[in-house]
This record gives C-alpha cells, sequence and structure tokens, in this order.
C-alpha cells in the first residue's frame, strides 16, 4: 500500500470518528451534566480524569458506568 493511500485512509477514519462524535454531542453534554461531583477535594482536575480515556468507546462507557 502507498504511503499517500495509507495517510488518506487514516485521514478518513479519523474524519469517520470526529463526525460520530460531534453527532453525539448533545447526548454526550447531557450524560456530563448527571455526573454527581461531589465536594472531595484531588489533586486530579476534571480535565485530568477525562484525559485518562482514549477513544470515544472508553469515555462514553465511562460516562454511563458515572451515571448509573
Amino acid at each position: 500500500m502507498e504511503m499517500r493511500t495509507t495517510i488518506t485512509t487514516l485521514v478518513k477514519q479519523e474524519q469517520e470518528r470526529i463526525d460520530t462524535l460531534d453527532t453525539k454531542e448533545e447526548s454526550l453534554s447531557e450524560m456530563w451534566k448527571q455526573i454527581p461531583f461531589f465536594a472531595v477535594e484531588t489533586n486530579e482536575s476534571k480535565t485530568e480524569k477525562i484525559q485518562l480515556l482514549h477513544g470515544l468507546g472508553p469515555i462514553t462507557n465511562k460516562i454511563k458506568e458515572m451515571v448509573m
């Protein structure tokens, strides 16, 4: 497979993931609002916690787990 074809394939794959995330933005935002935040202080910020999860699947599953 040529390098140009490989790069094009990878770009298309990532664009599809971005498009999927974009269509689910509203429902993900609603789930995020339902996550209870407690007054327990930790060294981790909210940003650090979400950055530990890579990929749409793990992030969505973690949000669902936190909501339930």
